[in-house]
């Protein structure tokens, strides 16, 4: 549709609230995004989730960060007018998405937005495309995110890209409405996430790509449409409502909808430092001796390889919150250096001689349980903090979970993989603990980026890049 064209009848600028619009697919060209780009994604970021959502509050870290690669999407067709009857300017961003390395080979994607004025034309998918480009140029050869259960729209788009689900994870932890969740401030930060830019655990275990309406010849569901143009609706018209399919391009990968608590109306317990927490840790006894010799860490991580936990959870740990890789024996040590590791064994005794069970021979008494709490990681708080990896005997993962509360003086969440060997037919007990299990499940998806991997672009001239990916991003290193 071109500038002034009226369009089919009812579907102009002056179209009602009740009325809902279709429009074909949107080429797209996209680009790193730029301080210039700030007001035109603030602006359709600011309430993806009836009324909120993280990006504004880490937007200016993404666009300084180094580990990664923050793009922005613009209309390649400009003099069109979007569903609302606003016209389509081409410097007028109108989609973001986020490559994150967490390590060399690592790529983590986040944060994809997409303007509600241009939802249902395909963008989602060309710009989950870009950003597949941009992270095999960074070296990546397996990439991943994270969605909720029941979010289709996103497992949709990641299908459609080539991505298989892994096992599902749980969040293990007590209730919001017992506790500020720090993590709820801002989630999926950068480098230095405290209070405002904290990772977000408050998603209900939901995603990084939140409800997302791509498909092409699509619709935008009414209470899409009305936010974007600030009209909220009642609750009978939401309920009315609901009744429509969940789409690709609300937002993608980073655990929509949160629910608003304390933390999102400005209130916030007060926050200890990670030096802190391990002097807490430290003083319980929990943390595994960091000056334990390379092979008492080398017999703790061949404990760890061979769990039962670890490995339905395809090895990976929470290296931040809400951002997932593969825990390596050089990336083990590094948490055992920092003194982040926490144990508990048979009897009682816990990890401050770093002596693995049985003096590392195995036999009936090898019974222990073994946390990665990653204090020093980009994104850690003292807020709540998490356990990255669970692993162990179930029962004393469950007394190694309360030793650790119990000795920070509030809560802690755990994420293990649903119906993780360690919880099996325990939920009794973690609940009766103070550790009820999430309603819902967090969705891992992953793919390869081998060279000869294909990306769909979609159709010729759908996706254009304005630069040829290149490799900018620098991995974070502990």
């Amino acid at each position: 549709m071109t500038d002034g064209a009226a369009g089919p009848a009812g579907h102009g600028a002056g179209g009602t609230a009740g009325e809902r619009r279709t429009m074909g697919p949107l080429p797209i060209r996209v680009r790193r995004a730029a301080p210039a780009d700030t007001r035109a994604v603030l602006d359709f970021t600011r309430a993806t989730w009836d009324g909120w959502d993280y990006v504004p509050s880490v937007w200016s870290e993404w666009l300084e960060a180094t580990d990664g690669v923050l793009l922005v999407a613009l209309p390649a067709v400009p003099h069109e007018l979007d569903l609302f009857g606003r016209p389509l300017s081409a410097d007028r961003p109108v989609g973001i998405a986020r490559v994150a390395m967490l390590s060399e080979r690592e790529a983590w994607l986040e944060g994809l937005r997409v303007d509600p004025g241009v939802r249902t034309r395909g963008i989602a998918r060309l710009i989950h495309a870009a950003g597949l480009e941009w992270a095999r140029a960074q070296g990546a050869t397996r990439v991943r995110y994270a969605t909720g259960e029941d979010n289709e729209g996103s497992h949709r788009l990641g299908v459609h890209h080539g991505f298989r689900l892994l096992r599902p994870w749980r969040s293990w932890q007590p209730p919001r409405d017992e506790d500020v969740d720090e993590e709820d401030a801002g989630a999926h930060a950068i480098e230095g996430e405290t209070d405002a830019d904290a990772p977000c655990d408050a998603a209900a275990d939901q995603d990084q790509f939140a409800d997302l309406a791509d498909e092409p010849e699509g619709e935008v569901p009414e209470d899409v449409a009305a936010r974007a143009r600030g009209i909220e609706l009642s609750p009978t018209e939401r309920a009315e409502d609901e009744g429509s399919p969940p789409a690709e391009d609300e937002a993608f990968g980073d655990g929509g909808p949160p629910e608003p608590d304390e933390a999102h109306r400005g209130a916030s317990p007060p926050v200890a430092s990670p030096g802190d927490v391990r002097r807490a840790l430290r003083r319980a006894g929990l943390v595994l001796d960091p000056r334990s010799p390379e092979p008492g860490v080398d017999a703790w991580y061949r404990r760890l390889s061979d769990d039962a936990t670890f490995l339905s959870g395809d090895r990976l740990y929470e290296t931040r919150s809400w951002a997932f890789q593969e825990l390596t024996r050089e990336r083990f040590g590094a948490h055992v250096r920092a003194g982040e590791v926490l144990v508990l064994q048979a009897g009682g005794a816990t990890g401050a001689g770093g002596a693995p069970p049985g003096g590392g021979a195995r036999g009936t008494g090898d019974r222990w349980a073994l946390f990665v709490m990653p204090l020093s990681m980009p994104g850690s708080t003292g807020g709540r903090p998490w356990a990255a990896v669970a692993a162990g005997d179930g029962e004393l993962l469950l007394r190694l979970a309360i030793a650790a509360r119990d000795a920070l003086g509030r809560p802690i969440r755990l994420r293990l993989p649903d119906d993780a060997p360690a919880v099996q037919g325990r939920a009794e007990a973690w609940i009766a603990a103070g550790f009820p299990p999430a309603p819902e499940t967090l969705h891992l998806f992953e793919r390869s980026l081998e060279q000869g991997a294909p990306i769909d672009a979609g159709a010729p001239g759908a996706l254009t890049l304005e630069e040829p990916p290149r490799r900018v991003a620098a991995a974070y290193r502990r």
